[in-house]
């Protein structure tokens, strides 16, 4: 059916009479009928449709959360525990204790507005129920996904009032630094053994973290991908070539176009989930809302798309950044 017969048909559906100027028609069939029920649902399944075939890679390394409201929280970061104490017979226990820092977040509104019009009706253009929904479900994807990337690219400050990646982290190469470079045995070797030695929040106990995913540009992926398959690598002078240690599984390998727009030769490691960026979505809905009501400033019914989310870094520890160059 066109858009026209479906609006004939959810009238005599209900009984009513479709003859008469179109007009009238149109007006019943938006304050009378299921017309305007069956717009929203056909509109909210290509929103959901365009959200789903989006393209993400976030999903892959990063956490997810859920928030009740739009207040900024306060995550509370818990230190390693103090190592036992040597305790002489007949002597006391000492108490322990844990250093706490803390991480700040917000959920945010993202949204847009279209509309489905009279001329749209008339012209039967199936594409603005169909194909404009769509695009708003892909573009709400693609925020989320901004965010979560930001939250590595923006470089924004910790707890602690340092930047996520810093010297001070000891978790930052920078550029023209020794060490910097593309992802290889030595630049790698250097990001684990930094990871491996941070310590938690008191100084005292070594964390040992162990990276397990490498997210990188576009522009990076096809040398990367070269050295991940190599299984020899060359040696020094006269010697045969040595075992690469970390071809084959050894990482999980994300390669992003968000983090080539910030730096095309810069690249990371990151721990597993939950150690790293977390994003955040209210109540936990990890899609958009659709929502409609009747045209004011236009003749029809005018759809908004949102999604509410955030996303935050809530631990250097697990991250790592070569600058590459």
């Amino acid at each position: 059916m066109t858009l026209r017969e479906l609006m004939f048909e959810s009238l005599r559906m209900r009984g009513e009479s479709t003859r008469g100027r179109f007009e009238d028609v149109f007006r019943r069939a938006m304050s009378t009928s299921d017309f305007p029920v069956l717009l929203g649902a056909v509109a909210n399944k290509s929103v959901l449709d365009g959200w789903n075939d989006e393209p993400s890679t976030w999903m892959e390394w990063a956490a997810t959360g859920s928030v009740s409201n739009f207040n900024i929280h306060t995550a509370a970061r818990l230190g390693e525990a103090d190592n036992l104490d040597l305790v002489p017979e007949g002597d006391e226990y000492n108490h322990g204790s844990r250093a706490e820092t803390f991480e700040e977040f917000q959920v945010m509104t993202y949204g847009k507005k279209f509309s489905i019009t009279r001329q749209a009706i008339i012209n039967d253009d199936l594409g603005v129920l169909t194909d404009t929904p769509m695009a708003m479900g892909a573009a709400a994807r693609r925020k989320v996904s901004d965010l979560v990337y930001a939250a590595l690219t923006a470089n924004g400050k910790m707890g602690d009032g340092v930047d996520l990646f810093h010297g001070t982290h000891k978790n930052y190469i920078a550029s023209g630094a020794s060490g910097n470079g593309a992802p290889g045995v030595t630049t790698i070797g250097a990001a684990v053994k930094a990871m491996k030695l941070q310590k938690d929040a008191t100084g005292k106990a070594t964390l040992g973290i162990s990276p397990k995913y490498l997210l990188a540009p576009v522009a990076l992926e096809a040398a990367a991908e070269q050295f991940f398959a190599t299984q020899l690598i060359g040696g020094v002078s006269n010697q045969p070539n040595l075992a690469n240690i970390y071809t084959g599984g050894r990482f999980i390998r994300v390669y992003e176009p968000r983090l080539d727009d910030a730096n095309p030769t810069g690249w990371y490691l990151a721990a597993a989930k939950g150690k790293t960026v977390k994003v955040f979505f209210l109540d936990g809905i990890q899609a958009p809302f659709l929502d409609r009501q009747p045209g004011w400033d236009v003749d029809g019914m005018e759809f908004k798309v949102r999604i509410d989310a955030g996303a935050k870094a809530m631990d250097f520890r697990g991250l790592y950044y070569n600058y590459g160059a």
